[in-house]
């Protein structure tokens, strides 16, 4: 685990050292933390007009808060079935991945496949597909679907988990 950290870590601290160069992104996602309590850290670099490669971090802070109380639970399983809480909360996700973009780099919409690790449920296959929004100069609102592959044929995730909506800033 150590050494994923310290390899996301030096992979992020060289994207963000480019400064003068129009290919590097870093962006956050919202609504994991809002509806999951998990915070994300993402940058990606694009190393051709219509390819990027990119690297994420997810660590699961709902564990600090109290979390949801009766109401919410019984709200959130009318809505969606029974709403069980896993058996194993990963902690910490990390993952890696390649993105196409058929317009140019950061712009419309994008598909990507990737990898990622999780602390407790262990290595998965990702695939993704979104449309990044351009709101001003480098600032874009992103509006994504990814899914684990292994976790999804097994059962262990809920479809609206893979939703991200977020912010990036291209520079």
């Amino acid at each position: 685990m150590k050494r994923t950290m310290t390899i996301l870590t030096l992979i992020s601290a060289g994207v963000l050292t480019c400064h003068g160069q129009k290919n590097v992104s870093v962006g956050t996602d919202i609504a994991s933390c809002v509806l999951y309590g998990r915070i994300n850290l993402n940058t990606t670099y694009a190393f051709c007009e219509k390819w990027s490669a990119g690297a994420d971090v997810y660590v699961n802070a709902s564990n600090m808060f109290k979390g949801p109380d009766s109401e919410e639970i019984e709200h959130w399983s009318e809505l969606y079935g029974n709403m069980e809480r896993k058996s194993y909360i990963d902690f910490v996700e990390t993952g890696i991945c390649v993105s196409y973009w058929p317009k140019q780099a950061f712009q419309g919409p994008t598909i990507s496949i990737g990898s990622c690790v999780k602390d407790r449920s262990g290595p998965d296959m990702t695939a993704a597909l979104g449309y990044y929004c351009r709101i001003c100069k480098g600032l874009a609102a992103v509006l994504m679907y990814r899914i684990c592959i292994l976790e999804s044929l097994n059962k262990r995730s809920e479809p609206v988990e893979g939703l991200r909506i977020g912010i990036s800033y291209a520079f």
